[in-house]
């Protein structure tokens, strides 16, 4: 299991991630700099992330505060997918876990929750 203090701390296996930052924000920079991981790549341009990601440039994407309006159409589409669904990585009490799908619009049907 990963920690929290693990995750954070950038203790991970080699994996490029891609995270969105939206224009004039300063919270995914400060964020990106706590962690000082050098396979964490900051993006202000939605299309690049989505390219990034499509390519294998980036192994994984987080939309961090880019709007989601913009970037999930594009990486839908630079994926080749009709759908796509979020999660989310929670802390509580030091134990990271995986919830999904958190979008507001996802998640309607049984067969998405499961």
């Amino acid at each position: 299991m990963v920690t929290s203090d693990e995750f954070l701390g950038g203790r991970l296996p080699d994996v490029k991630v891609g995270i969105g930052c939206a224009p004039e924000s300063k919270f995914v920079e400060t964020s990106v700099r706590v962690m000082d991981n050098p396979n964490v790549v900051i993006y202000s341009d939605p299309q690049k992330l989505a390219d990034d990601l499509s390519n294998g440039v980036i192994d994984a994407a987080v939309r961090g505060d880019m709007s989601s309006s913009k970037l999930l159409p594009l990486i839908k589409n630079a994926l080749g997918v009709d759908d796509l669904q979020r999660a989310v990585l929670m802390d509580y009490r030091g134990r990271v876990f995986l919830m999904a799908p958190v979008g507001i619009d996802e998640g309607w049907t049984v067969e998405d929750k499961v």
